[in-house]
């Protein structure tokens, strides 16, 4: 129960749910808990709480997040192509080599990243760099730019 209310404090905080959507989580998981100690006829759930509906609202909430995360491990060239998947104010995380490629603009980076880790090498002419770099959380990796027809 502990796990579970912790992650619906967490989607209040990111701003996932509502105050009252919150709150009636809480009170679903509480009703919940309670019936498991409670016979069936004791326990008491609040009027109007579906919890299936809630349970299956924060599954569809963590899936919504994981879509919202990418990673690079390896060496990876970030194209429009490659942006236009990726859902919009996403975290992406560089542990490689990344490089930014020639078709993308400031502007569909900038709506598609909104928070950018690196720890590995980032290559991308100055005006992506500078991109990244305010979208940057952490940085122990490298950013380095590279000119027009330019190879990292």
């Amino acid at each position: 129960m502990e796990e579970e209310r912790k992650r619906i404090l967490e989607m209040l905080q990111k701003g996932k749910v509502t105050l009252e959507e919150a709150e009636s989580l809480l009170d679903a998981l509480q009703a919940s808990h309670q019936g498991e100690q409670r016979p069936e006829a004791e326990s008491a759930q609040p009027a109007g709480t579906d919890l299936a509906g809630l349970s299956e609202r924060m599954q569809a909430l963590d899936e919504e997040d994981d879509r919202r995360i990418r990673s690079n491990l390896g060496e990876l060239m970030l194209t429009q192509e490659y942006l236009s998947r990726m859902a919009d104010d996403s975290t992406f995380k560089n542990l490689g080599k990344l490089t930014i490629g020639p078709d993308v603009t400031e502007e569909l980076l900038a709506r598609k990243i909104a928070k950018y880790d690196n720890l590995g090498i980032t290559y991308g002419p100055f005006n992506l760099l500078s991109v990244l770099q305010g979208r940057c959380g952490s940085n122990l990796g490298k950013f380095v730019q590279i000119y027009p027809g330019e190879r990292p």
